[in-house]
């Protein structure tokens, strides 16, 4: 029989410390002890939707993940492992994106999630436009000398014109 300290090597348990700290038994397993909040960080901005907290995949350390403003976001989440090729909408302007345990995407409400800027003086220079894949793009619209008056339809609606009413 073997008396003294056993050995734990790289030995991890899950703790969510907002209600609980992290300690250890008389060996030196670690537990997770209720009733006191345990080790965090503080995100630092004035911008409630600019960050949502997170953890480090290895360590299990917690991160803040900085969502700065975009002015087009992307509107699709995809999977991972063998859900990597699985997308649902998911508008990013409110949105961020996540997946399960089992790697389906999910939109999660509440932060922004990815997005591009746009090189522009106003809010007329673009608009914001989304690949097949769900990546939000600028497509600029150039300043002119004029401008049309009317947009037409299209298909069934070719030969359609729809025009403001003077009142």
């Amino acid at each position: 029989m073997r008396w003294g300290l056993e050995t734990f090597v790289n030995v991890t348990i899950s703790c969510n410390q907002s209600a609980s700290r992290c300690g250890l038994t008389d060996n030196g397993y670690p537990k997770c002890i209720a009733g006191a909040r345990g080790s965090g960080v503080n995100c630092t901005t004035t911008d409630k939707d600019g960050y949502y907290c997170s953890n480090n995949q290895t360590t299990g350390s917690a991160v803040c993940v900085y969502t700065p403003k975009r002015d087009c976001y992307n509107t699709k989440c995809y999977g991972i492992m063998k859900y990597n090729a699985t997308a649902i909408d998911c508008d990013q302007a409110g949105n961020r994106c996540g997946t399960n345990s089992t790697g389906y995407p999910k939109c999660i409400a509440g932060h922004r999630g990815f997005g591009v800027n746009c090189a522009h003086q106003s809010s007329l220079d673009f608009y914001c436009q989304a690949d097949v894949s769900g990546s939000a793009y600028c497509v600029k619209t150039p300043p002119h000398s004029c401008y049309d008056q009317y947009c037409r339809g299209a298909k069934n609606f070719n030969s359609s014109i729809i025009h403001a009413m003077a009142q």
